[in-house]
């Protein structure tokens, strides 16, 4: 795995959500009561950033059209088997980390598609 520094732990306040960047790429970065989440930035829908997005019961919505995505999962509430990109994170001291080789991949249901093969 490989780790890296994303943001202090105290730079997002519980409930929140923001733009994080690093050498590769940008990302969403949340956090909720019981941790830190971490997801690709933008939504599938057309392309708003969900680290400017707003967090309601565990789901972030997508500030341009308002897709919901599930935090800690990736699944997309407007598109069933839909899924975006959800990398690992961890506290260490005053430091939070994501390890974007240990992310899952994205996945796009397409239409008529019932996930049967």
């Amino acid at each position: 795995m490989a780790w890296q520094p994303i943001a202090r732990t105290d730079s997002l306040p519980v409930g929140e959500c923001r733009v994080v960047e690093t050498s590769a790429r940008k990302l969403a970065l949340y956090r909720l009561v019981d941790g830190w989440y971490c997801t690709q930035n933008e939504c599938l829908h057309q392309g708003g950033y969900l680290g400017d997005g707003i967090i309601s019961r565990g789901e972030v919505v997508c500030p341009v059209h308002q897709w919901r995505f599930d935090i800690k999962t990736g699944a997309c509430q407007m598109s069933p088997g839909t899924r975006i990109r959800t990398y690992p994170c961890r506290e260490v001291g005053e430091a939070v980390e994501v390890d974007l080789e240990a992310g899952t991949p994205l996945t796009l249901a397409l239409p008529g598609d019932d996930g049967d093969g």
